[in-house]
């Protein structure tokens, strides 16, 4: 598994064949959390953040990887299944600025 953050959520996915290689989105969901103490550090702090049961980097806006990660939340792993697929393209087309779509987890 390799943690993806690209915009505010964290995002946990798939392997890659190589470290410089960036995850499928496709194959990512969005890293759940409890706690602080449950989530990656963002780049000069010392500890994560978790809000609303997510790991997030606070100083990131929201983009089109967030929208797709909180659309692919709770869709199940893999990436085969019409749900996955519709719900996918739903995040990739939140606009600008990026909204997040009402039938996808909310940050």
């Amino acid at each position: 598994m390799v943690l993806r953050s690209v915009g505010r959520v964290v995002g946990v996915c798939g392997p890659v064949q190589t470290e410089q290689e960036l995850p499928d989105l496709m194959r990512c969901r969005p890293l759940v959390c409890q706690s602080d103490a449950d989530c990656p550090p963002a780049e000069g702090l010392v500890r994560g953040v978790c809000v609303n049961q997510l790991c997030i980097e606070p100083s990131h806006p929201i983009v089109t990887d967030d929208a797709a990660l909180l659309c692919l939340a709770g869709t199940g792993a893999g990436e085969k299944t019409p749900e996955q697929v519709e719900r996918f393209a739903l995040g990739l087309n939140c606009g600008e600025p990026c909204r997040i779509p009402k039938v996808c987890r909310q940050p």
